[in-house]
């Protein structure tokens, strides 16, 4: 069986040491690691997924495009590393690959809402925002529970200028996550740019208490 340098050890081995380090938090013994089997062995899938997952979670995202890549195109139906590789591009701003991404992640399971949002953000950066809409308002209905969802759709329409809609829309976030002190602050933007006023100031006070005691903790 082949060997790496670091230790000597097989690919098997080394790997295993790698998932290792992954899990301990120590990403540069992983990466270290990983580049050594894939140096030995390219077509190592497995290694060349979670080389990718680290360097997406370290925002390395034209590098972990250079590494997932080659795997999608070997295994397609690989749905994590597709969500991989469309938060890659969306990191590199690359909208039409990172569409074809979230696309093809969507097909693989057409019921799960963060391929559906990660298609909508894709859409937003490629200037589409009728169909980033279309995908944010999919992702809710699919996981209601999920605020950050509701966030993107609020800040989109209120960048659309439709701000009664964003007002109902963070109000709905707003019950999902009433702590979020930035969350406040921009329904009350909103409200003020609707010229309700009150409402405005009451959600800047609670936005002031939350985010003071975030600071102080």
């Amino acid at each position: 069986m082949p060997v790496v340098e670091y230790g000597a050890m097989s690919l098997e081995d080394a790997y295993g040491l790698a998932v290792e380090r992954h899990r301990a938090g120590k990403f540069g013994e992983a990466v270290q690691i990983l580049r050594q089997i894939l140096s030995a062995e390219p077509n190592h899938r497995l290694a060349a997924a979670m080389l990718g997952s680290v360097f997406c979670m370290e925002g390395r995202f034209a590098e972990a495009a250079e590494v997932l890549q080659p795997l999608i195109d070997a295994e397609p139906a690989n749905f994590t590393a597709q969500m991989n590789l469309g938060g890659a591009y969306l990191g590199v701003e690359d909208g039409d690959k990172a569409i074809a991404c979230f696309e093809d992640a969507c097909r693989l399971r057409p019921d799960d809402p963060s391929s559906v949002a990660g298609l909508g953000n894709a859409h937003l950066i490629s200037g589409k925002p009728s169909d980033a809409e279309r995908c944010y308002r999919k992702a809710i209905s699919l996981d209601p529970s999920e605020y950050e969802y509701h966030v993107v759709l609020a800040a989109l329409l209120d960048s659309l200028d439709r701000q009664e809609e964003a007002r109902d829309i963070y109000r709905q976030a707003i019950e999902l996550e009433p702590t979020d002190g930035t969350l406040r602050v921009r329904m009350a933007v909103s409200l003020f740019e609707l010229n309700e006023l009150d409402l405005a100031r009451q959600e800047c006070m609670t936005a002031l208490g939350l985010l003071g005691s975030c600071a102080t903790t």
